[in-house]
């Protein structure tokens, strides 16, 4: 049972970390406007070009 709780607790830790650098860089997007084809390093920006 405790392999299966850190796993569990492992995938939400992960989850919620992706989902957190996609609303930074979506936000940092809309801020600064940046030139079309424009992937700032942060997080997972090169799925969402």
């Amino acid at each position: 049972m405790e392999v299966k709780d850190a796993l569990t607790i492992m995938f939400l830790f992960g989850s919620f970390i992706l989902a957190l650098l996609t609303y930074i860089n979506n936000n940092t997007r809309k801020n600064k406007n940046p030139p079309k084809g424009y992937a700032p390093k942060v997080g997972f920006s090169f799925l969402m070009t």
